[in-house]
């Protein structure tokens, strides 16, 4: 019997089990074993013929991220069907997916089989790996892997020793001393193994250590959550989970909600530990997907924690999700082009991990399944081209046709365009260095922010005239150009009118954001010919290299988590236990009437962790969601300047109730000199660790 008839036994054995309980016993214990059982034995399946170009380790693991996404999005099609998501869909989305992977598998291998004998152009490109003596690099290798393990271990730890629950803004002065000197020297050990030719498998170890010693920071500390945007995605999960719908029904972000929920129901369990690592660990992944065959040595992929900004990471939002499958779909890609003609299975597992990454967040996957489609088809010119520019104009088309439908508001003004200073402005932003403050490490950090993204612009410049593959990185060059440019369109004639003030250039910004990621790819190679050659020099200048390297990788690193210091004055303080115990007195206090909040964006996440979306007066959440809201404005309007009764009852309009409370958190700006006006106008007051509650009732009150 062959290999490949047991491996289809088996597999349609595990598709007809999975059939057979989702119609007999979906929700049972044995639904999940199998479950379990049959997406590691066909991501091992998988893995061995979608990827046999890759390292040893991970075949398996690409595979399974392959049944992955393609569950994932039968699942976003099984919910905009108007079905029920649960464990029934589970598992038949489950065994539809891996039926369909075989069918491929089935198709592609009969398709191989008839190409006997490759192309020369193929047999000039392609060249198995072939066994030879151990490196000499070796022993240094595993030399090297014992302080990266060791630092790692240190900043985990010192992370989980700072855990906190009180509200902070940023987490720097909790960790230990020498923590960025240890996430410094992780990344040395990467380049040390890289610079002496060492294995690469341990290179990789290193460089996803080193991403991990960032991204793992913040999920560790904050015990309650970090940042705000997490709060909300996971109130969403939390229904998704218990109900199996979302009303309405979001036209993003299903993509990481069908993953998460699913995860939840397969280890019956919360969803809560699933979301908060689930980015921060996969983004751990990214440099196992990179390659660097082509020196013999592994600076491009110890260089990836040099030009990835880590700070997108940190925490899970779908918007993130999309980065991280988005980069990995790109890098598969090119991982797989040179074997393209040699089997076709390569074809399928980017362009599937792309589509994932759209249906997630399109702001994001749209480019990036554009530049997929670029890897795979680039040497067809005129169809390189067309997916170049469509890529560009995807987001601000989709934004434009969203709005036009009656989505997200935009007004659009096109005249700016037309005029020169708005390009002066511009480049007067991209050239103003950033001024000094005497705090050496304060300016230092400021000046890798500013110097990052032109370090990543001049390095895909060299890969472009220095790489044999210069069509290519040329093609992603002007695709991150192009990016950044409507990114510039976006945020000159643009305006996001349903936003606050200070939020309203964040879409544009993303676009920014994504560009830099597209030029990842070809800047990884030019930071490879200019280490090949800057290394090679004289021992002290090579020494003073890496040095430098290893402060730019602490201060990228620095960057990537909240900061308050000589430079920037933070404002984005976390939830912490005060804003629950506030909500939950305020729930208390009303005794079951309907009521309305104004608060800060920490309380009002704590409200929607607590109570969820529970209450709505028209199209108008009872806190101020979203912060551009017109909930929010009063609120500002009221703790900036003098409060008066006339502002809430304009809030208690809004929020159809007579029960109005304001929030004043302990940090807020003139807590004292707003508290002692609102407790003169308010009918009730309540001090709460710190938060002070001021209690309005526009129906008996006689104050004025």
């Amino acid at each position: 019997m062959s290999e490949r008839l047991v491996e289809l036994i088996f597999s349609g054995v595990f598709v007809l089990a999975l059939i057979v309980l989702a119609c007999v016993a979906p929700s049972h214990l044995a639904t999940s074993v199998v479950i379990v059982f049959a997406i590691l034995f066909d991501g091992y399946v998988f893995g061995r013929h979608l990827f046999p170009h890759t390292n040893k380790i991970m075949p398996s693991v690409f595979g399974i991220i392959v049944i992955l996404a393609l569950q994932s999005i039968l699942q976003t099609i099984w919910y905009y069907a108007g079905w029920k998501l649960g464990y029934q869909s589970d598992a038949v989305t489950l065994a539809v997916g891996i039926g369909m992977m075989q069918g491929y598998v089935y198709a592609a291998r009969s398709k191989q089989q008839e190409a006997s004998d490759p192309s020369p152009s193929l047999r000039a490109t392609h060249h198995p790996a072939k066994p030879g003596p151990a490196s000499p690099g070796t022993f240094l290798s595993l030399l090297a892997l014992i302080p990266a393990v060791l630092a790692t271990f240190f900043v985990l730890t010192s992370a989980l020793a700072a855990a906190t629950n009180v509200s902070i803004r940023t987490p720097w002065p909790l960790m230990a001393p020498g923590t960025l000197a240890a996430i410094a020297l992780i990344f040395l050990c990467s380049f040390l193994v890289a610079w002496r030719k060492g294995s690469m498998v341990v290179t990789t170890i290193i460089t996803s250590l080193a991403i991990l010693s960032v991204t793992l920071i913040a999920p560790l500390l904050y015990k309650i959550g970090y940042g705000f945007d997490g709060f909300l995605h996971r109130a969403s999960e939390n229904i998704l989970l218990q109900t199996g719908y979302l009303v309405p029904k979001p036209p993003y972000y299903i993509g990481q909600y069908v993953l998460v929920t699913w995860l939840a129901r397969l280890f019956r369990t919360s969803i809560h530990l699933f979301d908060i690592f689930l980015v921060p660990l996969l983004a751990g992944l990214i440099p196992w997907t990179f390659g660097d065959k082509e020196t013999g040595r592994g600076y491009r992929i110890a260089g990836i924690t040099l030009l990835l900004p880590l700070g997108l990471f940190v925490a899970t939002t779908p918007q993130a999700f999309a980065y991280i499958l988005g980069l990995i779909a790109v890098s598969l890609a090119l991982q797989t082009r040179y074997v393209l003609r040699a089997t076709c299975y390569v074809l399928l597992p980017p362009l599937l991990i792309a589509l994932w990454s759209t249906i997630t967040h399109p702001l994001a996957g749209l480019p990036f399944l554009g530049a997929t489609l670029l890897v795979l088809l680039v040497e067809r010119r005129m169809l390189r081209w067309g997916i170049v520019a469509a890529s560009i104009v995807s987001v601000p088309l989709a934004f434009f046709i969203n709005s036009a439908r009656g989505g997200a508001r935009i007004l659009w003004n096109l005249q700016p365009l037309f005029s020169f200073s708005t390009y002066l402005h511009f480049l007067d932003r991209l050239f103003l260095f950033p001024p000094t403050h005497v705090a050496l490490w304060a300016d230092w950090a400021a000046c890798v922010a500013f110097l990052f993204p032109l370090a990543v612009f001049v390095l895909s410049i060299i890969a472009c005239v220095k790489h044999k593959h210069r069509s290519l990185w040329f093609a992603f060059l002007l695709l991150g150009i192009g990016l950044a440019f409507a990114g510039a369109i976006l945020k000159t004639s643009g305006e996001f009118s349903f936003l606050i003030d200070y939020e309203r250039g964040n879409y544009a910004d993303r676009l920014f954001v994504i560009a830099q990621l597209m030029l990842l790819f070809p800047a990884l190679h030019g930071l490879s010919w200019f280490l090949e050659r800057g290394l090679k020099k004289s021992f002290i200048l090579t020494m003073a290299l890496l040095l430098l390297l290893s402060g730019w990788q602490a201060a990228n690193a620095y960057l990537a988590l909240p900061r308050h210091d000589a430079t920037i004055v933070g404002h984005g303080w976390s939830v912490g236990q005060a804003d629950r115990d506030t909500v939950r007195w305020i729930e208390k206090d009303a005794t079951g009437k309907h009521y309305t909040v104004l608060a800060n964006q920490s309380v009002s996440a704590a409200a929607v962790e607590a109570f969820g979306f529970k209450r709505y007066a028209g199209d108008v959440f009872y806190y101020p969601l979203p912060t551009g809201g017109p909930l929010y404005e009063i609120f500002l309007r009221v703790t900036s300047h003098e409060p008066t009764r006339e502002a809430i009852q304009e809030a208690a309009r809004l929020g159809k109730s007579n029960l109005v409370y304001v929030v004043l958190n302990a940090y807020w700006s003139n807590v004292e000199q707003t508290g002692e006006l609102l407790d003169s106008i308010a009918d009730k007051s309540e001090a709460l660790h710190g938060n002070r509650i001021y209690r309005f009732d526009v129906s008996t009150s006689t104050k004025r």
